[in-house]
């Protein structure tokens, strides 16, 4: 048997421990890939976003409101989460925020669920292969090896959790402490919050009235206090609802296809208690849904789940009696190597997303231009043009939640697509673009699938466009539009 009943004897602090080590090599090993390829320490798009509103609260820039490094000047959109960053960044540093927090996150919220389930009563061994699970999903590594929110709404959530199961009044009082903390986010993490918190109360049929405190409390603190935050829009670079829900097809935050297969058998299993885990499918429901129509970073909390239905599904094939052991040994081996594949693979391509060379041109671009100084570029890089260039982009992963970005984002596609110049000066002139700034990312697929075609043909043209600066195949080009005479 893959886990044998001596697990039963083993103390709780030893499989703990055991777990956070694992936790914490999974969580190690993109730092250890940055350092081996001399990596830029920033490398998912979203976390440039979140320090520069940090850096803005600590130099005080953030209290009018209004982000003037985009085209179309919209609000901007501050959560708690940026004022906790802020103050680490202010106490701790970049580099212990950046790289050790998230980390930290992710062994904390270890922690917290091992006791939140061992509260709950469940079986140690499908305990210990949940958790195992859930750490060697790609989703995990996503969550807890980059500077994003939903780390620190993870880990607030699980311990207040926690402490809610708890009987002791200061236990309740702790867990509402941490419920008010986790509303401060955005309300999409009251929706969350509650829903948890819902389920946990009809399977356990305990603290209904308790709920109801909490519930009051959040929707004043919610509704009353909390406007629309920045959490709420979804910065994660949208595909299609399957390869956003699977890792092996290139989602960001997916799932392993063989986890997915497990979690189906675990589900089918546990369906002869479905009057007791009514609850459990309920919220199963609600989080696909919001994961897959609303916001895709509803996976990081659907992960906790499905990596408990997995457990079941592969401690059921565990317990099926077979009739050849080579045969089960074999189906096992091939489950297993399956979530390694699934997560390596998601370690390939965190070392493919370097920005060494887009920091460098960058840089360059902050300290040798104009400060109102506009750069046209994809809206995936947009955060890095307003993050490390300090310039103001055409174009970001929030600009589609403006009003007329669709008139723009058809224009913007025109000026990439058009090889007539003179139209395409009209456009940059209309927009007032002073500089374009492309990466190997827009010449392979994003943007452009030929060396010649549109806008890259129509740079070839020296009055119009100079090359600026260039990197390893980063290059900005300073437009010149010249007055007619």
């Amino acid at each position: 048997m893959f886990f044998s009943k001596k697990i039963y004897y083993v103390s709780n602090r030893k499989l703990i421990t055991l777990l956070l080590a694992f936790a914490l090599l999974v969580l190690l090993i993109p730092l250890i890939i940055n350092s081996f390829h001399d990596m830029n320490i920033i490398t998912n798009n979203p976390s440039l976003y979140h320090i520069r509103i940090a850096e803005d609260i600590l130099e005080g820039d953030f209290l009018g409101g209004t982000d003037e490094l985009t085209y179309f000047k919209r609000p901007m959109y501050v959560s708690f989460f940026h004022y906790f960053l802020s103050g680490s960044i202010w106490f701790l540093g970049n580099t212990f925020t950046l790289i050790v927090f998230p980390i930290l996150m992710g062994l904390f919220s270890i922690i917290a669920l091992y006791l939140l389930l061992e509260r709950l009563h469940v079986d140690k061994k499908i305990l210990v292969l949940t958790i195992s699970l859930l750490i060697a999903s790609p989703v995990f590594v996503f969550t807890f090896s980059t500077l994003n929110a939903y780390a620190f709404i993870a880990t607030f959530l699980l311990w207040g959790l926690y402490f809610y199961s708890r009987d002791e009044l200061w236990g309740l009082i702790t867990s509402l402490v941490l419920f008010v903390l986790v509303s401060f986010f955005s309300r999409f993490s009251i929706i969350l919050l509650l829903a948890f918190l819902l389920s946990y109360s009809l399977i356990t049929s305990k603290k209904q009235k308790w709920f109801l405190v909490v519930l009051f409390t959040l929707l004043l603190v919610g509704f009353k206090f909390v406007p629309q935050m920045f959490f709420e829009f979804d910065t994660i670079q949208e595909t299609n609802a399957l390869v956003d829900f699977v890792s092996d097809f290139g989602g960001v935050v997916g799932f392993s296809i063989f986890a997915l297969v497990l979690g189906t058998i675990g589900l089918f299993t546990s369906w002869a208690q479905k009057r007791q885990k009514y609850p459990l499918y309920l919220l199963l429901i609600i989080l696909i849904y919001m994961a897959i129509d609303v916001n895709k970073s509803f996976n990081i909390y659907l992960l906790f789940l499905a990596s408990y239905l997995a457990a079941i599904g592969l401690l059921r094939i565990l317990k099926i009696k077979w009739h050849f052991t080579i045969l089960r040994d074999l189906t096992l081996i091939i489950i297993l190597c399956g979530l390694l594949f699934s997560t390596v693979s998601y370690y390939d391509r965190l070392a493919q997303n370097d920005y060494s060379d887009e920091a460098a041109v960058l840089n360059w671009l902050s300290t040798n231009t104009p400060e109102d100084s506009s750069v046209l570029s994809h809206y995936q890089n947009g955060f890095l043009i307003q993050t490390l260039g300090k310039r103001k982009a055409v174009l970001d992963p929030l600009s589609a939640y403006n009003i007329g970005f669709d008139q723009t984002n058809d224009e913007m596609n025109q000026i990439f697509d058009s090889r007539n110049l003179r139209d395409t000066k009209a456009l940059l002139k209309k927009y007032k673009i002073d500089y374009i700034f492309i990466n190997e990312q827009m010449r392979r697929g994003s943007v452009w699938d030929e060396d010649d075609q549109g806008l890259l043909f129509l740079l070839q043209n020296n009055e119009t466009f100079k090359k600026a600066h260039s990197v390893s195949g980063v290059n900005l080009y300073r437009v010149v539009i010249r007055p007619k005479i």
